[in-house]
């Protein structure tokens, strides 16, 4: 079973969302202790706030989930109930066009038959103790590119690898507080007041591998997540985010061949 503050960083759920969730009856946690109010969530609540979320990002009001949970009874029902909702979006103005085809790459993916997947590898390590130059923010996860850019013009010929974020949040926030790190091959003199030396320090860490886009990062979190539990490890903060392979300076590029090494310090419980 997931904590509350665990659940919410697996599903990129806010607690505050979690908790209008349970309100509105569309997601009840597994169990509450009625003596601490604490809220516990399991592996079917998981998939149920995957499916609820995948609904919101096509635009689902919160009475039309209810109606898709209440109805489908397996993947053709949801398909197509995702259908009937392409059929709405078709009738609107141009403006929705960019919805309309989200829900057509959507309904695709789930009728075909995924015939490779890697798999996640988890293993126990230290993580290395760098030299990097450094800016912490508060704000959202799209803005890390910026200062992404802005490290590596700082750093120059002195760059020695790839960028490092750390997220201090054990939960997932809309607005989160966020230290994006370059490592470099010595000190030298900063211009940017804003950007800082910092030490990256030596940890125990549990570290997987993950292949896939930024948007797919929680199912990877998920597996780290559920080895410390079998192994019961207590996880710390924060946790690192180094992209290994991701969108070059002017293209995107494929996201289902980004690498992402995503590291999360722990101890014995």
């Amino acid at each position: 079973m997931y904590l509350i503050s665990e659940f919410s960083k697996i599903t990129k759920l806010t607690v505050k969302t979690l908790h209008y969730y349970d309100k509105e009856g569309l997601l009840i946690p597994y169990k509450r202790d009625e003596q601490t109010g604490y809220r516990y969530y399991d592996e079917a609540n998981y998939q149920q706030a995957l499916k609820i979320s995948l609904l919101r990002r096509f635009d689902f009001s919160i009475l039309e989930i209810k109606d898709v949970l209440k109805n489908s009874r397996g993947p053709e029902d949801f398909q197509f109930f995702l259908k009937e909702k392409q059929q709405q979006v078709n009738q609107r103005i141009a403006a929705d066009k960019e919805l309309t085809d989200a829900l057509s790459r959507e309904i695709n993916r789930q009728q075909t038959v995924t015939k490779m997947e890697k798999q996640a590898f988890i293993e126990e390590t230290d993580s290395l103790s760098q030299l990097t130059i450094s800016r912490q923010f508060y704000g959202r996860y799209e803005d890390v590119g910026t200062l992404i850019g802005q490290l590596y013009k700082a750093a120059g010929k002195y760059t020695a690898g790839p960028v490092t974020t750390l997220l201090y949040d054990d939960n997932y926030q809309e607005q989160a507080t966020i230290r994006v790190c370059l490592p470099v091959k010595q000190r030298f003199t900063l211009k940017d007041a804003n950007i800082q030396f910092w030490q990256l320090p030596a940890e125990p860490v549990l570290q997987v591998i993950h292949y896939g886009g930024y948007d797919s990062l929680s199912r990877s979190y998920k597996a780290l997540m559920d080895y410390a539990k079998k192994q019961r490890y207590r996880l710390n903060f924060p946790s690192r985010e180094v992209y290994l392979k991701g969108p070059g300076k002017t293209f995107l590029g494929n996201p289902n061949s980004y690498e992402t090494q995503l590291s999360i310090p722990f101890s014995p419980a």
